[in-house]
């Protein structure tokens, strides 16, 4: 049995150790990869967040652009 023991350690300890390692370096590299997606996720909300305001104010322009040109032609127009 003692024979039997020995050829087992032999053999599952050199491949436990780096097997064991991955696994550490798998875990590590997955919480990082989570840590990324929380930032990336906060930064596409606050793009959101901007892009909404600045359509917001683009079309606050635009209604006013079209309210000068609509005054305008009316005037244009009366004038004929």
């Amino acid at each position: 049995m003692t024979g039997d023991l020995k050829d087992i350690l032999a053999i599952a300890l050199p491949t436990l150790i780096p097997s064991l390692t991955i696994l550490v370096g798998v875990i590590s590299n997955n919480k990082r990869l989570d840590d990324m997606n929380l930032r990336i996720n906060d930064l596409r909300a606050e793009m959101n967040t901007r892009f909404s305001a600045l359509e917001k104010l683009f079309d606050e322009k635009l209604r006013h652009m079209e309210d000068v040109i609509d005054a305008r032609l009316k005037h244009l127009e009366q004038e004929r």
